[in-house]
């Protein structure tokens, strides 16, 4: 793994890596961030994920050293997929499908890999952002990715995607157990494809 310049967050790189080399199928953004706290990684580690400003910082940093990576291991011959469901190392050999190809314009990878939108971006805005609905998923419109979530594929009906959701709700809650950051996922995910 070659880093051409140095950035501010490619000490965490090798961090990611290791977690990543880990997931042979993959991983979410939410089990990749819960590794690197559980390894006690600082930025994420001391991350106040009830926070707005600090969710987003986290979140941002993380897709920061994501997009750091992909160019680093390119150079190396090998790749990762970089998908809002599914970040996965991806052998040379092996076809990219679940991410954009290194010459499909990704228009996520200039915003995180500039850092003034970290520097720049106050709490008030991502209160905006989230009370706004200008949430990841609800930009990318994806309905794709939001079946995803779920664990659904299209030709669905809605019917089977409630009855989905609510047994994600249920399995995932915090109050049984679950997790905060997948619950907002599998919400967010609900509210996109219930909306017009």
């Amino acid at each position: 793994m070659s880093t051409e310049h140095r950035g501010p967050f490619d000490h965490l790189l090798p961090h990611v890596h290791s977690l990543l080399a880990q997931c042979e199928s993959g991983t979410t953004e939410f089990e990749l961030l819960r590794r690197l706290q559980d390894s006690g990684v600082e930025p994420f580690a001391s991350a106040q994920l009830e926070d707005p400003l600090s969710l987003f910082r986290t979140h941002f940093i993380l897709f920061h050293c994501l997009y750091r990576l992909q160019d680093s291991l390119r150079s190396d011959g090998s790749g990762l997929d970089i998908h809002c469901l599914r970040i996965a190392l991806v052998p040379c050999n092996q076809p990219r499908d679940a991410g954009p190809h290194p010459d499909t314009f990704d228009p996520l990878r200039g915003y995180y890999l500039d850092l003034a939108r970290l520097r720049e971006t106050r709490e008030d805005d991502v209160v905006a952002m989230l009370t706004g609905g200008s949430s990841r998923l609800g930009e990318l419109g994806r309905r794709r990715e939001a079946l995803m979530v779920l664990g659904l594929k299209d030709p669905v009906a809605f019917s089977e995607v409630k009855r989905r959701y609510r047994r994600l709700v249920m399995q995932h809650h915090p109050d049984r157990g679950g997790d905060k950051l997948r619950l907002q996922e599998i919400n967010e995910a609900f509210d996109l494809l219930r909306s017009p």
